[in-house]
């Protein structure tokens, strides 16, 4: 069923752009010394070893990432601060994703 939801998110996100979300950071700044930014695309390799971390197959890691990304997508300016700050899958999906109802469709708004 993820594989569905996560193809029909991954068409629904080639229409958002990719706004650049700056987000406060912990001891730490940016470049220029400034707070980070972070965008859907920055944080892609977070969300692929945070899916790594939980011992997840390649194929679901795929299928995850595609997921998550997408719905960043929708939301770039929430999604994307929430997954920068996420430690593991479990924040990542609660916090961070839109909840799905008993039918596994997409609830309105995030989880928080």
């Amino acid at each position: 069923m993820r594989s569905v939801i996560a193809a029909a998110l991954a068409l629904a996100a080639c229409a958002c752009p990719n706004k650049p979300v700056v987000t406060p950071t912990t001891g730490g700044t940016g470049s220029g010394g400034g707070p980070v930014t972070a965008t859907c695309d920055s944080v892609t390799p977070k969300v692929e070893s945070l899916y790594r971390a939980d011992g997840q197959t390649a194929e679901a890691i795929g299928d995850n990432t595609t997921m998550v990304i997408a719905a960043c997508r929708r939301t770039p300016d929430k999604v994307s601060a929430c997954i920068a700050s996420a430690t593991t899958v479990k924040d990542l999906e609660t916090q961070c994703l839109p909840g799905l109802d008993e039918e596994g469709s997409e609830a309105d708004g995030l989880v928080r």
